[in-house]
């Protein structure tokens, strides 16, 4: 192809390519809009607020029931073992004796004894015994009638009681009640106070006094009956240290002295004794018996 018409054919194309874009349709800025939102917005919905929960609170493991420091008969209870070393138990044979004593009459019985007891050579030794109720009703007019004050005096509580019914029957009047208090065991109540037994005028003493608790199931299938010797310092250590010496004027003035003598001792903290009572009323608050 010659120089001239090659130069010709460009100046055609480069011509045809200015008309062409002489046609088209170029945008005017001012004719530009952003595109805009429709008038009416899409709502989108709400999204319902989640409660923040508490902390997780740690699951509290209860703790397994313990075991009982003794268990015999049916008959189960715990105790401090500062107050003694063991436990003896045995089921003592019934005593019938045709026109006996009433003292001399009684069912079988489960009876614990207590070995290393924390204090030694005393009247009383430690023990808990549980009668049968029905079978002591059977075979004593007065156990009947005992159980039948008891009930009364149970239905009652009365903060100072002349005498509390008392089971196993002796051959001794009861002296005292002191420190008087009424307390519940697993299946049953009962009373606590501090007495002394004997058969004649005789001073309030260490050798004597004892912790006593008596008690009946809530169905009334068995009786409790504690005796646990507690001394205090204020007392004297026997029976022999009448005051002055003089039995005679003692004797005569017993009524006025007992009553001073209960306010004396019922006004003692109750771990001002030996062993202290609180410590023998949770031991009396584990008994259940369960025959």
């Amino acid at each position: 192809m010659s120089k001239p018409k090659a130069i010709k054919l460009i100046s055609v194309g480069v011509a045809l390519i200015l008309i062409l874009s002489c046609n088209l349709p170029v945008p005017q800025a001012g004719n530009i809009e952003a595109p805009t939102q429709s008038q009416e917005q899409l709502t989108l919905p709400v999204q319902p607020t989640i409660p923040e929960l508490p902390p997780t609170q740690p699951v509290e493991q209860s703790s397994p029931t313990p075991e009982p420091d003794v268990n015999f008969n049916g008959i189960s209870f715990s105790y401090d073992k500062s107050l003694f070393s063991s436990v003896e138990t045995a089921v003592v044979p019934a005593s019938i004796v045709p026109d006996g004593a009433a003292f001399e009459n009684y069912p079988e019985y489960t009876q614990f004894k207590f070995n290393g007891y924390v204090l030694q050579d005393k009247f009383f030794e430690p023990t808990i015994e549980v009668y049968p109720v029905n079978k002591y009703i059977q075979m004593s007019e007065p156990a009947a009638e005992i159980i039948t004050e008891f009930r009364d005096l149970m239905s009652r509580t009365p903060a100072a009681p002349e005498d509390i019914p008392h089971l196993p029957i002796w051959n001794a009047a009861q002296m005292m009640q002191a420190h008087v208090k009424y307390l519940k065991f697993q299946n049953g109540s009962g009373v606590r106070f501090l007495t002394q037994y004997a058969q004649s005028f005789v001073p309030i003493n260490n050798h004597d006094m004892f912790y006593c608790f008596q008690g009946m199931t809530e169905n009334e299938g068995y009786f409790i009956s504690v005796t646990l010797p507690v001394n205090h310092p204020s007392l004297p250590p026997t029976y022999e240290s009448i005051p002055n010496n003089d039995w005679e004027a003692f004797s005569n003035q017993f009524p006025t002295y007992i009553i001073e003598i209960e306010q004396k001792i019922s006004a003692q903290p109750a771990d001002s004794f030996t062993p202290r009572l609180d410590l023998l009323d949770q031991m009396i608050e584990t008994i259940l018996v369960s025959k």
